[in-house]
């Protein structure tokens, strides 16, 4: 589920950081524009996954690996310059992971993304990020159905903490 959660990726490859060189294409669209050429990699992915006819028990990590959660990027970058701005238009489509595969994926995807955003990685910004990351997904309500415990959401973390200070 790791290997395939972002092949939808290679359709519009050019709208994600890891793949851009040159130019960002977000800098002429606007922020909805830019949500929406992100979460397409989602239903792009699912398209993929249907047409190479991988095993749901596969798909359900490209579904729910963004569960709900907000582009907040995007968001706030709208919220500044717009005057009406629907959170809707920010928001994942996919379904929340209801299992603990798709919940631990989740988590590592995003604190994967926010670890690249950390100017400084001392221990304690990178212990912060980790944190605030897997908080952010309890408080909106992203695991509520994943079956994690929270014994084993603080081993995750701590290993995630342990696995960011090691590169």
């Amino acid at each position: 589920g790791a290997y395939y959660h972002d092949i939808g990726k290679m359709l519009h490859a050019e709208y994600f950081i890891e793949n851009q060189q040159g130019e960002n294409p977000h800098n002429v669209l606007s922020p909805q524009e830019s949500a929406r050429m992100i979460k397409l990699h989602v239903s792009d992915g699912l398209q993929l996954a249907k047409e190479y006819k991988l095993p749901e028990y596969i798909s359900q990590f490209i579904d729910k690996h963004h569960g709900s959660t907000l582009l907040e990027y995007f968001y706030e970058k709208a919220k500044v310059t717009e005057k009406e701005v629907s959170v809707d238009d920010f928001k994942y489509p996919g379904r929340k992971p209801d299992n603990k595969e798709t919940a631990i994926l989740m988590i590592v995807d995003a604190i994967e993304a926010a670890s690249r955003t950390i100017k400084e990685p001392t221990v304690q910004n990178i212990e912060a990020m980790v944190s605030k990351v897997t908080f952010n997904k309890l408080l909106y309500s992203q695991l509520n159905s994943s079956t994690l415990t929270i014994t084993e959401l603080r081993k995750i973390t701590l290993s995630l903490i342990e696995s960011i200070k090691s590169n």
